[in-house]
């Protein structure tokens, strides 16, 4: 509670100072209440799920007028950051959820009074219990969600969601099963623009690059679950080709290279094993989306072992994963390997793009 106090001061702190210095301000405050349930998405979890979520968000964030051509390709997205505060219906078992976050809200229907938005966020949330869907207090959070907004006068607005949040620590400790909850959402929006700025219409840039390259070199850290407690290193190194289509989406295959130390010690975790390191590497294709918001990419990846020796963990397997353009063509990324759906690893990379 002394928390939620405190950001409430802090945003209130925001608008006072941003108003009085702009009376065209950009900026919002945006507040909205969720109440939901967590999925139970493995029979183990029945156990320690109580009753349902109650979830409590506060955003700062700002409308885009065209200062980017990136506005206008999106429809002026507005983005900020927000804080986060959960109670997941089980004190004993699963306590409470707080998070910090950046997120985007792209316009997909716009009217007069009215407007239809999907939003996409990420950061890092603090659980105050550990247990056997996640066994972090620090953990990855992410959100998605439908929202509606309805102008209830020229500076409030009335907003209507449904989302799903996760919270994950990606494998780096043992239990990592995940949490999902999904929640109805009631909120309000209130602009601190005395008047509104105009919406830029711009020139676009002629889209000339249609062909592009990129290099990624990750490294992670992961536990298993045959030996709770150890941290194993973790490396890989991906080359993919990917067609433009416009200026936002680009569609196309690539080529995965993954050491696991886990793998090594598991496969020779028999003493009658002698598996030597080169045949724990894995080898693999997948096919590969990226969506770009002008310096962010967001990538989905989904792909199958052409070589590995270890099958316990199926042949397919996804990663999903953002990056960020640091100077021109030169990224730095995060991304989510999973094995058929289930969480296998976090990776931090370094990578270049180029076109062709």
């Amino acid at each position: 509670m002394r928390t939620l106090v405190f950001a409430c001061f802090c945003i209130l702190g925001l608008n006072t100072a941003i108003s009085q210095n702009n009376s065209e301000s950009p900026y919002f405050i945006e507040t909205n209440y969720q109440y939901g349930f967590i999925w139970q998405h493995k029979p183990s979890l029945e156990s320690i799920l109580g009753g349902n979520i109650n979830v409590v968000q506060l955003n700062l964030g700002k409308e885009t007028y065209g200062k980017s051509y990136w506005d206008q390709l999106y429809r002026y997205p507005d983005w900020g950051g927000g804080v986060y505060f959960a109670n997941l219906g089980n004190q004993e078992e699963l306590g409470y959820a707080s998070a910090i976050y950046a997120y985007v809200n792209v316009p997909l229907i716009s009217r007069n009074k009215f407007e239809l938005r999907y939003s996409v966020s990420g950061g890092l949330a603090y659980l105050t219990k550990g247990n056997i869907a996640v066994g972090t207090h620090v953990n990855l959070y992410f959100d998605a969600n439908i929202n509606a907004r309805i102008f209830l006068t020229d500076r409030l607005y009335l907003i209507n969601a449904f989302g799903a949040t996760h919270f994950s620590n990606g494998a780096t400790k043992m239990p990592n099963l995940g949490l999902n909850l999904f929640a109805y959402r009631l909120g309000f929006h209130y602009s601190l623009a005395d008047v509104q700025p105009s919406k830029v219409t711009k020139q676009l840039p002629q889209n000339t690059k249609k062909n592009w390259f990129n290099m990624i070199i990750n490294a992670g850290l992961k536990e298993a679950k045959f030996n709770p407690g150890t941290k194993y290193s973790v490396l890989s190194f991906s080359a993919n080709y990917l067609r433009s289509f416009g200026y936002k989406h680009k569609i196309g295959v690539g080529l995965d290279y993954f050491y696991d130390e886990s793998l090594y010690k598991l496969m020779n975790s028999d003493i009658a094993s002698s598996y030597s390191r080169s045949e724990t590497f894995r080898y693999g294709i997948h096919l590969a989306t990226e969506y770009r918001i002008n310096k962010i990419c967001l990538d989905v990846q989904l792909g199958t072992y052409l070589y590995s020796r270890y099958e316990d963990d199926g042949l397919f397997y996804e990663r999903v994963g953002i990056r960020y353009l640091i100077y021109k063509d030169l990224f730095l990324g995060v991304s989510l390997k999973a094995n058929n759906e289930v969480a296998d690893f976090i990776e931090w990379g370094v990578g270049y793009q180029f076109p062709w």
